[in-house]
C-alpha cells in the first residue's frame, strides 16, 4: 500500500504583512484597473456624454458611439445617420456604464452600428455627481 503523506499548513506570514500586502496590492490594481478600462473605453470607441432633460431637472450620463456613415454630402450623411440600427446596453446592479466597454469591444460590433450605454440612476457618474455637489447626502460612518 501507498503511504500517504500529509503536511501540515504553517502561514508563510503575519497579519501585518497580508495587510499590508493587500493594502499595496490595492493601489496597484486601482491603477492598472483604470489603465486597462481606459484603454477598453478607446478600443470600444465609446465616448462619455450627458444631456440635460429639463422637464424633469435629471442629467442623464451615458456612453455612445456613434455609426460611421458613408455619404455624399452632409444631407446623405444626416438621413442614413437616422435610419443606422441601434444597440442599447445596460449595465448590472453593481456597475458603471464603462464597464461594459471590454465586453463591448470583444464582440467587434459594426462601424455602421450605433451603440448607447446608458448610466442607471444612482451609479457611476451619476453618482460621483450628486455626491460631489450635495455632500450632505453622501453615507456617513456611525
Amino acid at each position: 500500500m501507498a503511504s500517504m503523506k500529509t503536511e501540515r499548513y504553517t502561514p508563510a506570514c503575519t497579519r501585518a504583512q497580508r495587510e499590508v500586502e493587500a493594502l499595496i496590492g490595492g493601489v496597484v490594481l486601482k491603477t492598472i484597473g483604470k489603465a486597462a478600462q481606459n484603454i477598453a473605453l478607446t478600443k470600444s470607441g465609446l465616448v462619455a456624454k450627458e444631456v440635460y432633460l429639463p422637464q424633469c431637472g435629471y442629467t442623464m450620463y451615458y456612453h455612445e458611439r456613434e455609426a460611421v456613415v458613408d455619404g455624399k454630402d452632409k444631407f446623405d450623411q444626416d438621413k442614413r445617420k437616422l435610419n443606422q440600427p441601434t444597440i442599447l446596453f445596460f449595465h448590472g446592479i453593481t456597475q458603471r456604464s464603462e464597464d461594459l466597454a471590454g465586453f463591448i469591444a470583444s464582440l467587434e460590433i459594426p462601424p455602421h452600428v450605433r451603440i448607447l450605454c446608458p448610466e442607471q440612476m444612482g451609479h457611476g457618474r451619476d453618482i460621483d455627481n450628486r455626491l460631489r455637489s450635495d455632500p450632505d447626502n453622501s453615507p456617513r460612518i456611525i
